[in-house]
């Protein structure tokens, strides 16, 4: 029995009298508990430890029967939280997706069947405008002869198309851009097939610009080479197009450019020179969500516009995270399929393609890469007749992108080349002997290799150019340009190479016709081998240089600045005015060594009647 005044503890305060009771009441909600205070209190206090301990009883009652629907009102609620915010969530995604599947490339969008073409994209040149348009799988796409270009609404702008190009799954279609006055957006903007049926832009693939992307003013993605599973590469014009940023990007500015996948999913460049960019692949978690939508670049923060599609590689191929050397080593080049091969960019080459091809075959080249950088003349059917030249057509509408088609040229021809040639088809390498071995481009290898330090590797073969003049022509010359321009200037000018594709740094920065080097590699230039360029040729073929230069920067020579750039004529200026002694001009030295040369290989008789480039009509 517990003593009056005795202290009890039984796991909660230690208390005296009546309010023993009432604590154990609370604490245990037990009938031991009244019966302990029953019997250490007195009656009145008796009375009043009964009425506590009903009142604590309802009490305990209501909380422990409040106790589960509470509990289960909080769990009704956190699921309808769950719920809500996966609704919100499925939204986000929705959009996400939606946003994301309007770049996908027509047929490749999830769900999508394209059963009509559409325009997917509008780019505004200097005097041209392109407008990329994607086909159903398998339709047919018009000739130009079918197609024109309309601009505007209540006021139109009709121009002919001028070429129609298959370009990375999409056609190409370029016209005559209208007046600077003429006021025209994208939306305003069709093509008309047969003067009849329109192919406009279509719901969600409709561009998300307003206005024709400005080639000259704004920074856009172009064209993309993912041909590896370790990086890809990214051309893009207008970030960095001016003389002063030539040079490799150094690692610290490389932080300000990302390459930005389905227009959500960054990764870092990791190589950049002019306006070339190798960035890793995504994760192949990530690859293969964002494979089909377009790439772009975060510059300084801003994701300047696309027109290039992101393909990744087979998963197989793709690595958890790319890492590596972006270029292969050159414990590769057994196993190539060419030992030399010639890349150059073309426009309007048709008449002298044939002689370029010939006499380059003969010297042992055994594949051409021709990027046709809008041409006009009958260029490809050239191409067709020289089949068994192994020639390839790229077409390559980029203006002013010479030292990045170069860069393109030389990483898509790696896996097959192991050296690359890379001259105009004005220019023509002259080794200095004759043919004593399969191939003379072998034998100037292997006499420039003696030439190489002993602890370097042979990378590039460099040639002096040697310039040719008008030599008194009017017109040109039906039998070539090896024949008819025969008197050059004394001194060589510039120079032209032949470069080990493998030796190229993985930043890709050329100087249009030379590349650097990696480390190991060493650039040799060639006592014996020269290149005649015809560069000063009859007038009337001469002025079409005013038209428009291919390099990025080189000046077109209608701009009056850069006028003493020994791209230009001496003293002609910014106007194509033709001098009235422009036929005696650059006439310092008669040589026929080349035509001489030709003429054994490749003329009917001695004196050139009809070279085997020529066509019948021409004779």
């Amino acid at each position: 029995m517990v003593e009056a005044g005795m202290g009890l503890d039984v796991g909660c305060t230690r208390v005296h009298g009546v309010e023993i009771g009432v604590a154990l009441m609370e604490s245990m909600s037990d009938s031991w508990c009244l019966q302990v205070a029953l019997d250490v209190g007195s009656g009145e206090s008796k009375a009043a430890l009964v009425h506590e301990h009903r009142r604590h009883g309802e009490k305990w009652r209501r909380r422990h029967l409040c106790l589960p629907a509470c509990y289960g009102l909080v769990i009704i609620a956190a699921v309808a939280l769950v719920t809500v915010i996966g609704i919100q969530f499925l939204e986000v995604a929705t959009v996400m997706e939606s946003s994301l599947s309007s770049q996908l490339p027509g047929n490749a969008r999830r769900g999508v069947v394209i059963n009509e073409p559409f325009i997917e994209d509008i780019v505004a040149f200097h005097r041209e405008v392109l407008f990329l348009v994607r086909f159903p799988e398998e339709a047919p796409i018009p000739s130009k002869e079918r197609l024109a270009c309309q601009y505007g609404g209540y006021q139109q702008f009709v121009a002919k198309a001028l070429r129609v190009e298959f370009e990375n799954g999409r056609a190409a279609i370029s016209c005559q851009a209208p007046p600077k006055e003429f006021q025209w957006g994208v939306k305003s903007a069709v093509i008309t097939v047969d003067k009849g049926r329109k192919i406009i832009q279509k719901g969600m693939l409709t561009p998300s610009y307003q206005k024709p992307l400005k080639w000259t003013l704004t920074g856009i993605v172009y064209d993309v080479l993912d041909l590896t599973h370790t990086d890809i590469t990214v051309f893009a014009k207008g970030i960095r197009n001016v003389p002063e940023v030539q040079e490799v990007v150094s690692a610290e500015s490389l932080k300000d450019f990302h390459c930005i996948f389905g227009g959500f999913y960054e990764t870092p460049v990791i190589a950049a020179a002019q306006e070339v960019f190798r960035c890793k692949h995504p994760p192949g978690s990530i690859a293969s969500y964002v494979s089909g939508k377009k790439i772009s670049l975060k510059v300084r923060g801003q994701i300047i516009p696309s027109l290039a599609f992101y393909h990744a590689p087979k998963s197989s191929q793709m690595p958890a995270a790319a890492t590596g050397d972006p270029l292969p080593s050159s414990s590769t080049q057994l196993e190539k399929q060419y030992k030399i091969c010639s890349c150059t960019m073309i426009q309007n080459g048709a008449k002298f393609l044939r002689e370029w091809v010939l006499y380059h075959s003969h010297l042992g080249v055994e594949k051409f890469f021709l990027y046709d950088n809008n041409s006009d003349d009958e260029l490809e059917e050239v191409v067709a007749t020289l089949s068994s030249f192994n020639v390839t057509r790229q077409a390559w509408p980029w203006v002013k992108t010479q030292e990045a088609g170069f860069s393109h040229c030389a990483l898509q021809a790696q896996s097959q080349c192991t050296w690359m040639l890379y001259t105009d088809i004005d220019e023509f390498l002259f080794p200095g002997y004759k043919r004593s071995s399969p191939s003379i481009l072998e034998m100037l290898i292997d006499e420039t290799l003696k030439k190489t330090a002993e602890n370097a590797t042979l990378g590039q073969i460099q040639m002096p150019c040697l310039t040719f003049g008008p030599t008194g022509l009017t017109d040109s010359p039906a039998q070539g340009v090896t024949q008819g321009y025969t008197c050059r200037l004394k001194q060589p000018e510039r120079h032209k190479s032949m470069v080990l594709l493998d030796s190229i740094t993985s930043s890709l920065q050329n100087a249009i016709h030379h590349f650097t080097l990696k480390p190991a590699f060493q650039t040799v230039v060639s006592t014996q081998a020269v290149v005649n360029h015809y560069k000063y040729q009859a007038w009337a073929e001469f002025q079409s240089k005013f038209h428009g230069r291919a390099a990025t920067y080189v000046v077109d020579w209608t701009e009056d600045r850069q006028l003493t750039s020994k791209d230009r004529a001496p003293n002609l200026g910014n106007k194509a005015v033709k001098p009235a002694d422009w036929e005696t001009q650059f006439c310092e030295v008669q040589d026929y060594d080349l035509r001489d040369y030709t003429r054994e290989l490749f003329a009917s008789d001695p004196n050139g009647t009809y070279m085997a480039w020529q066509a019948r009509d021409d004779i």
